[in-house]
């Protein structure tokens, strides 16, 4: 009776990790990559200013994040564009990127959207924080994985219809809809994380039909 319990136990634990936290692709990275430049560039006040990360954060800590989301996005830009094979040490680090920002967009942008109401906007923070209690909970032991981010190379037209896609879901969140940064951060990531692959591969398959 043990061993089946155990059994079931790790059945629904490997269901609930293929669903939540996903192996990361070039594309997928480079998504959230993006995302992390367009928010950069248009809400690093509003984020980073008195009162939120900057007047918290001191010590090593903050540093070596820093160090960790710039050499993430760094990686993720050059290896969309590349085809020389990841290293081992680079895909740690994308990985370690990645879920961060999951981590921070389910968890603290998340946590705001849902204290202030986000009605039927909540299925993205509630998406990210899921991905991200996944992601935190099995994070040292899948940034050793050798496949914690797959070989495939994104093509350049997956990359531009990619980062158009990403472009317009940011660009209405944030302009035409007017959602407080974190809802349009959460929205974006939620997109590049669970729903950029099956889209490009949907839009793919358009594309190779036509005459």
């Amino acid at each position: 009776m043990r061993i089946q319990e155990n059994n079931t136990h790790l059945i629904l634990r490997s269901s609930l990790q293929r669903l939540f936290a996903p192996t990361y692709d070039e594309l997928t990275l480079f998504v959230i990559s993006f995302t992390c430049v367009l928010f950069f560039a248009s809400e690093f006040k509003s984020a980073f200013g008195q009162g939120n990360l900057s007047s918290s954060a001191n010590g090593a800590g903050p540093i070596l994040l820093s160090i960790i989301i710039v050499g993430g996005i760094a990686l993720s830009f050059y290896h969309s564009f590349s085809k020389r094979k990841k290293t081992r040490i680079e895909k740690q680090i994308m990985f370690i990127f990645a879920a961060f920002v999951s981590a921070f967009s389910g968890i603290w942008a998340g946590t705001y959207m849902l204290s202030a109401g986000a009605g039927h906007m909540a299925v993205f923070p509630i998406l990210n924080i899921a991905s991200s209690y996944m992601l935190l909970t099995q994070i040292k032991e899948r940034a050793m994985d050798e496949d914690c981010v797959e070989d495939r190379n994104a093509r350049l037209l997956e990359v531009l219809v990619s980062a158009s896609i990403a472009m317009l879901i940011f660009f209405v969140s944030h302009h035409l809809l007017h959602h407080h940064w974190a809802a349009t951060l959460s929205i974006t990531v939620a997109y590049a994380t669970n729903l950029n692959r099956i889209i490009v591969n949907f839009l793919g398959g358009k594309f190779h039909r036509l005459p």
